[in-house]
């Protein structure tokens, strides 16, 4: 923690360590930063012999986090196409 509200985390840059953010989760890239944790988590997992059967309703929600954000960048580039 810090005492100013600006907070650097190593691999993400400066952040506002007080605000809310779940409201930004497409705007601040929070969405990438939440599916890489659960992908991290799976992965590791996997890796200390976890069967993938256990992991089923994560990979579900990494899944869905992966639609997610295919639908966001296929609606972002539609308005950038549109505002051209």
């Amino acid at each position: 923690m810090s005492d100013t509200c600006a907070l650097h985390v190593e691999g993400v840059g400066v952040i506002a360590q007080y605000d809310g953010y779940y409201d930004k989760l497409y705007s601040h890239g929070v969405i990438y930063f939440v599916r890489d944790c659960l992908l991290q988590r799976i992965t590791t997992q996997l890796d200390q012999g976890v069967p993938a059967a256990s992991l089923r309703a994560d990979i579900a929600r990494l899944n869905a986090l992966n639609s997610k954000i295919e639908a966001s960048e296929r609606d972002a580039n539609r308005e950038d196409d549109v505002g051209r």
